[in-house]
This record gives C-alpha cells, sequence and structure tokens, in this order.
C-alpha cells in the first residue's frame, strides 16, 4: 500500500504532459502510486501516456467526460493514506512530496499542506496572475490561511496534499462553480487547518487557455457565489447579533455581493471613502460606522486601498475573522 497517491487529470496535454510526469517519477520521495485519468483527450495525450514505463503509474479513465468526474473517479480509486495534487502542465520540485509527508507525518494536527510556487508566465500580460501568487505565497500558518479564505483560493491547487481520510467530508463538487476552491472552504468550514512549506515545491505555468481563464465555472461570479455560500455558513454561527457593512461601491461590488442576499443574510449598508446623499443604496463614511456593533466585508479590490484599509483595521485594533474579512 503506497503512503501517497499522486492524483492528475489530463485532457488534450500532449505539449506539456511529459515534463510533469518526469517531475513526479524523479521525486526523491518513492513510496507513491501515481494515478494519470484521461479526460476523453482528442491529441496525442494516450499515446505519451501508454508510453510510461514505471510500475507506479495507472492510467484511467472515468466513465464520464469532466475534469471533477476525472478527479472524483481518481479519488475512488486511490489507496494513499494522503492525496497529492498534480496538474499536467507544472513542474514538482525534486523534494516537494518529501517534505510534505514528513510536514504530515510530523504535524498530525494539520489536514493539508502545500508550499511555496514559482509562477512562470508563458506570454507577456499575466501580470495579474504573478501578483496573485505573490500573495498566497505569503499566507503560510493556519490562522493565515483560515483568515486569507475569502479574498481568493489560499493555495495554488496542484502545491497541495491533504490527508484522504478528509474525503469523509465529500469528493469534489460537480456544479458550476470552482471545485478546488469550494473542496478547500469545506474543509476550513470543517476546522481543517492549512499550513504551507516556507519553500518552493511547484513551478506554476501560467497559460492564457488554462480553465481558470477560459471556463465559466471560474469566472468571477462563480467565485463571488461560492465565497457568499461558505460565508454565509460562518456568519449564520458567529455574527453575534451584529450589523453586516459591505467596504466597497459600485457596480462590481453590487454584484459581487447580491449573492448574499441567497442566503437570506441582510447588508445593513456599504462603506466608501466619503459620503454619497446621492446614492440608491445606504453608505456611510466608513469613519462613521459603529465598530462596536458591526461586522466588515471589504470587497474593494484595489490592492492599494486594500492595504489602506488593513491600516485603519490596524489602528481601531480590528483584527480578521473577528472584526472583518476581505472579501475580493
Amino acid at each position: 500500500m503506497p503512503l501517497v497517491t499522486v492524483l492528475m487529470a489530463v485532457k488534450n496535454g500532449e505539449a506539456t504532459l511529459n515534463r510533469s510526469v518526469n517531475s513526479i517519477l524523479n521525486q526523491k520521495f518513492t513510496d507513491f502510486e501515481f494515478l494519470i485519468i484521461d479526460d476523453y483527450s482528442t491529441d496525442g495525450t494516450n499515446t505519451l501516456l501508454t508510453a510510461i514505463n514505471d510500475h507506479r503509474v495507472k492510467i484511467l479513465k472515468a466513465p464520464e467526460s469532466g475534469l471533477v468526474n476525472a478527479l472524483n473517479y481518481g479519488l475512488n480509486q486511490s489507496k494513499g493514506i494522503y492525496i497529492a495534487r498534480m496538474d499536467a502542465d507544472d513542474i514538482s520540485h525534486y523534494n516537494r512530496l518529501e517534505l510534505q509527508v514528513n510536514l504530515l507525518n510530523k504535524e498530525t494536527d494539520i489536514g493539508v499542506v502545500s508550499g511555496l510556487v514559482k509562477h512562470v508566465p508563458t506570454t507577456g500580460k499575466q501580470q495579474g496572475y504573478a501578483t496573485h501568487v505573490r500573495s498566497i505565497n505569503t499566507i503560510i500558518t493556519p490562522k493565515e490561511h483560515y483568515a486569507n479564505r475569502f479574498k481568493d483560493a489560499p493555495l495554488a491547487n496542484p502545491s497541495a496534499m491533504f490527508r484522504k481520510s478528509l474525503l469523509k467530508y465529500g469528493n469534489y463538487k460537480n456544479f458550476e462553480g470552482p471545485e478546488d476552491y469550494e473542496f478547500w472552504l469545506r474543509l476550513m468550514q470543517n476546522g481543517v487547518r492549512f499550513k504551507k512549506l516556507e519553500e518552493p515545491v511547484l513551478d506554476w505555468y501560467d497559460y492564457s487557455s488554462r480553465l481558470t481563464r477560459t471556463d465559466s465555472n471560474y469566472s468571477f461570479e462563480a467565485f463571488a457565489k461560492v465565497k457568499a455560500e461558505y460565508f454565509a455558513k460562518w456568519w449564520n454561527t458567529n455574527n453575534r447579533g451584529r450589523s453586516l457593512w459591505i467596504w466597497g461601491y459600485g457596480k462590481d461590488v453590487f454584484n459581487k455581493s447580491k449573492w448574499l442576499s441567497n442566503f437570506e443574510i441582510v447588508i445593513e449598508g456599504y462603506l466608501d471613502i466619503k459620503e454619497r446623499p446621492e446614492a440608491s443604496r445606504n453608505v456611510n463614511k466608513y469613519s462613521e460606522v459603529n465598530l462596536s456593533k458591526s461586522f466588515i466585508l471589504v470587497y474593494v479590490s484595489d490592492r492599494e486601498g486594500q492595504k489602506k484599509i488593513k491600516d485603519w483595521f490596524d489602528i481601531n485594533d480590528l483584527s480578521p475573522v473577528k472584526d472583518y474579512y476581505f472579501m475580493t
């Protein structure tokens, strides 16, 4: 029985598959099985897969097509105590599996471990994702993961390893939304602790064709719905009678925050840097809110604006989770 199952789903990945597969087969840690689920590829992926000559590799195909079907089929076939995610266009560093196994063996209170990732651009117009990578690379401790869970996915999916026992909370959800992010939020909602190794474990390639850029399941709206759902789960048991304020103003903020009403969450109003007497909604200047009776969700996406808001929170002794969440 292998200690680790490395799980990869691939669809039409012939251009990058070999380097990704080899980065796993050449790992320093060797006690693993490598399940590669071919999601009904129509290019030369299958030819490359059948040419792999390593007893640790098992090539599978789910009964139905689709990424979530492929991943869940692999999870159901897995034998490892730990599950390591991998994508067919990235490269795992030589000691990735060893470092993550060592941490999970030692720190039994940690359920999910990832690591720092190196952003590898493939075109000249991917600065936004590079900024995202720099941000998640600052999220290390379980407390930091929990505090930043609604800002964005706090880890790179193909850098993660988790305990298979956590599947008691369910496999990946097949729905019109980001299956990985929903899975991480579900685990956190159930008290699972996340931690990141403070060294690089993955080269994360950024292609214009990646699903997170092209598939509606990973749109801003899809993420906003999932965030609203899991914030509601938290809010229903943690609001302590406080009123909920949204920090931000404008069309994008209104479109994102509207999903909260699907879960019967009442928004007291919106906070802005200035008074807006012409506004159709209840808008207050941020300095006038009663902090002792309020909880604040920050929907401001501008990073400089976020920094100024965080500084204001610190000056007023407000703490993440207790008094506010950033939800961009």
